[in-house]
């Protein structure tokens, strides 16, 4: 059961049909801005004809070693892990239903913020500005797998 299907338990409404499948995904990032640098990460996987490619921009092993790379190859195993995530969580649906929070008239300078993107065949994409824990773990796992894989050659 997804996140949307347990929200709409606890306040009883609906988050309405999925527009788009699982299949139709191009493109998902995640990202966190914080003041304090090395915590602060972007990763971005996308579909280039039949290869996924992975950027990474963040510091792994414990927040000791930058690792920053582009246009790696990522494995068919890791993009089913990818999407077994994305199903679990009911993150399309998610996404797509997401309400924009309401501007603050204040701004924190350093606050942390969070961006989580899914783009989509049909070049529809959805935003939302929650971190993505599961999804986290996730690319810094490949972050450092990848990073140290890249930096052997």
């Amino acid at each position: 059961m997804g996140l949307p299907a347990v929200l709409a338990g606890l306040f009883g409404k609906a988050p309405g049909p999925v527009r788009h499948e699982l299949s139709e995904t191009k493109g998902i990032s995640i990202s966190c801005c914080h003041m304090d640098r090395s915590f602060g990460y972007s990763f971005w996987i996308r579909r280039e004809g039949d290869a996924w490619l992975f950027d990474a921009e963040c510091f792994t092993h414990d927040h000791e070693v930058e690792t920053v790379f582009e246009n790696r190859e990522v494995a068919d195993g890791d993009r089913k892990a990818l999407f077994a995530i994305l199903e679990r969580c009911g993150s399309i649906s998610y996404a797509e239903h997401d309400r924009k929070p309401k501007k603050s008239p204040f701004q924190i300078l350093d606050e942390t913020t969070y961006c989580f993107c899914l783009t989509f065949s049909d070049g529809s994409r959805y935003v939302t500005r929650d971190r993505q824990k599961e999804l986290e773990a996730f690319f810094y796992r490949l972050a450092e797998q990848t990073g140290d894989a890249g930096n052997r050659l």
